[in-house]
């Protein structure tokens, strides 16, 4: 009867009786030559393996007219926006298969219908679309973006939206990257509207509103902040900060690193409030905002940032889209614009 294969390599030269020394060590050179030595262990995806993958995803999802879709596979000038302006970020080596001029157009077709009411959400959106692909947003669809854009501002409370910090924050970022002057009341703003812990809300109520005595001076009477705040709306604070020029040591940096470090998982991810699990989005506009805040270097000692993008890149699928979370895949276009510029540095332990 034949020897059974050894379940094993190693099986395959465990002692026998009888065997001597010499015996034993050319059992195992046979099993060497055989292909048994041990096997390396795998490396880890890169950070680059990780973008390039997420990025052939991305590239995969353009429409034939250059465009990128809604859940329902129509062009959505607000993921096109979005895209373009991600794209701009990235190496030109890196997006060179994408069809930049094709998705502009695309994207200008579509704004009329899209900005509607000229809500400073979209509208900022779309300013920073058109200027990522090199476009023009003060002349594009006959429109003004810019300038619509501006009609928002109050400079009574120094906000470009009176209910969303978010939409404010897209502005800022919009007109800066368009190449315009922040008004300081702007943020005056933000500052006046940082909680105790040093978060910030999304949501602006009539309780929380600044109000400015003019375009640079804050009240002598700062708002109460709202009782919670939450990582999303922090994390992209802390990026407008960033293209403001703002570092790493400023105070309002200083308090929202310190929220942030309380409210990191176990895992090493976020989500938007503390009674959720960590998800792809809320991790991905830490991880952005840290490495746009200089910190991937040289990070906060506080917040675990590498087991964070560990973490965050086992959302990632096979295809290279990234899911919301390890139990749901989500909104995918979504976690995965947020989630593919938090690979564009290698954080350090």
């Amino acid at each position: 009867m034949s020897t059974p294969m050894p379940t094993t390599c190693t099986d395959s030269v465990k002692p026998r009786v009888g065997l001597t020394a010499p015996w034993v060590f050319l059992l195992l050179l046979v099993w060497i030559s055989a292909g048994c030595a041990p096997t390396p262990a795998a490396q880890p995806a890169t950070v680059d393996d990780v973008r390039a993958h997420a990025l052939a995803w991305l590239h995969s999802q353009e429409l034939d007219t250059g465009g990128f879709p809604d859940s329902q596979g129509q062009i959505s000038p607000n993921s096109t926006s979005t895209v373009l302006a991600l794209l701009a970020t990235l190496p030109a080596d890196e997006i060179s298969e994408f069809r930049i001029q094709d998705a502009l157009t695309a994207l200008q077709s579509t704004l009329i219908d899209w900005l509607g009411a000229k809500d400073s959400g979209p509208l900022a959106r779309a300013v920073s679309g058109v200027t990522a692909a090199g476009g023009d947003p003060r002349h594009t669809a006959g429109q003004d973006l810019v300038a619509d854009l501006w009609a928002n501002y109050d400079p009574q409370t120094g906000l470009f939206h009176p209910e969303s910090l978010f939409r404010h924050l897209l502005a800022i970022q919009a007109l800066s990257a368009a190449g315009e002057t922040i008004p300081a009341a702007a943020q005056t703003a933000i500052s006046h509207l940082q909680q105790p812990d040093g978060s910030w809300s999304w949501r602006i109520t009539a309780s929380t509103q600044p109000t400015l005595s003019n375009t640079s001076t804050p009240s002598t009477e700062p708002p109460t902040p709202p009782t919670t705040g939450d990582v999303d709306t922090t994390a992209q604070t802390l990026r407008t900060l960033a293209a403001l020029g703002i570092t790493a040591d400023d105070s309002r940096v200083q308090a929202a690193l310190t929220y942030l470090a309380q409210t990191q998982s176990a895992q090493g991810g976020w989500a938007m409030d503390a009674d959720t699990p960590p998800n792809a989005d809320s991790t991905g506009l830490v991880l952005t905002a840290l490495g746009e805040l200089g910190l991937a270097d040289q990070p906060d000692p506080a917040i675990r940032a590498a087991q964070a993008q560990t973490w965050l890149a086992t959302l990632q699928q096979p295809d290279g889209s990234f899911h919301y979370s390890a139990d749901l895949p989500g909104a995918i276009f979504l976690a995965t614009l947020d989630s593919l510029p938090a690979f564009q540095w290698q954080f350090k332990p």
